[in-house]
């Protein structure tokens, strides 16, 4: 059987794949989208699948580590503005690559906070 991660690879290479060659080469933006949202659920269902089983006894403290909130947040304004960007390509290329440059730092920021504030959780709890 495959490992979970080589088929997250797959799933994510032919998704990114996809959406941009929908995107891009055939100026699709409602099948970009659509591609986009199948590799999104993919993910989901393959993250799903793979941690099924039994749920770990959790307290407050467990939730307030693992953040789940502004995780699946995070993950929603980055889904949503992903959808305006497939969008943006398919329509005017050089309005993406300005969004995309003026993107990148907020995005940073909100991934180092995401990942600093769950180290130092994690080592204080």
């Amino acid at each position: 059987m495959i490992s979970y991660r080589w088929l997250l690879f797959i799933v994510l290479f032919v998704g990114i794949f996809a959406t941009n060659y929908l995107a891009m080469t055939v100026k699709e933006p409602l099948a970009a989208s659509a591609a986009f949202t199948l590799m999104v659920l993919s993910v989901y269902g393959l993250e799903k699948f793979y941690n099924r089983g039994p749920e770990k006894v959790t307290d407050e403290r467990t939730d307030l580590i693992n953040m789940k909130a502004f995780y699946y947040g995070s993950l929603a304004l980055i889904v949503t503005l992903m959808f305006e960007f497939i969008w943006l390509v398919s329509e005017d290329y050089e309005t993406a690559v300005l969004m995309a440059k003026y993107l990148l730092m907020p995005f940073g920021a909100m991934i180092a906070v995401v990942v600093l504030s769950k180290a130092y959780l994690e080592r204080v709890m």
